[in-house]
């Protein structure tokens, strides 16, 4: 989300759901590599979704630990 001062009431807020990304976005951004210590396979599944609700178990790969 943009950080600013409150806006005047003439100018429309940007909408936070116009903000959405992906985790992998904002790793590309920052350099980070947010969720390395998961197995790759659920790693990429979370990384590359973008937020379309809540989400459960049965979303991801089954994982052999």
């Amino acid at each position: 989300m943009p950080n600013g001062i409150a806006n005047p009431p003439d100018i429309i807020p940007p909408r936070w759901q116009d903000q959405i990304t992906t985790v992998r976005e904002v790793e590309e951004l920052t350099g980070l590599d947010l969720l390395s210590n998961l197995p790759d396979e659920i790693e990429n599944v979370i990384e590359n979704r973008i937020y379309s609700g809540p989400t459960n178990v049965n979303d991801f790969p089954s994982v052999v630990t």
